[in-house]
């Protein structure tokens, strides 16, 4: 599989490949003062959400922005593409 053909998505990275080679689509979310944000005691300021095949999410937490230090990651993967039944739930 190929990057979108789009320079815009290719430079602001909407869309890159994951180890397998497929288009992952990434969307990046940051608190808008640099303020630090909680997840259960745990102190985050930006989140990447990738989403490297249809049934599977994975959310990572930064603190100092996405070239931070990873404060944890969380993988989502569900039972089919229509994501109404979860699989199983990981944090790292």
């Amino acid at each position: 599989m190929t990057l979108p053909i789009s320079r815009h998505d290719r430079e602001h990275q909407s869309y890159t490949l994951n180890n397998d080679d497929e288009v992952a689509q990434r969307v990046i979310i940051g608190h808008p003062q640099g303020n630090y944000l909680s997840l259960g005691g745990i102190y985050y300021d930006a989140v990447e959400f990738d989403y490297p095949d249809d049934v599977t999410e994975v959310l990572t937490y930064y603190k100092g922005g996405v070239s931070g230090e990873v404060v944890v990651q969380v993988t989502v993967v569900y039972e089919d593409k229509n994501k109404r039944r979860l699989k199983s739930l990981s944090r790292a």
